[in-house]
């Protein structure tokens, strides 16, 4: 696997050296189907912290 991972570095450095280094824009008007958070409640820090405090009330129980 460690070399795979240098394999790519060098290849990426390579593409950034020659200017041909490319990458997608992200839009934030899109769903990101690939990220397995289609509702965006992974950045949600109001559900975390309430998924926290039932986990809490319900461990004591």
């Amino acid at each position: 696997m460690e070399k795979f991972s240098k394999k790519l570095s060098d290849k990426q450095s390579q593409r950034l050296e020659n200017n041909a280094l490319r990458s997608l824009p992200r839009t934030k008007a899109l769903i990101d189907f690939s990220s397995n958070d289609y509702l965006g409640t992974a950045k949600n820090g109001e559900l975390e912290q309430n998924t926290l405090d039932l986990l809490k009330k319900y461990r004591k129980a």
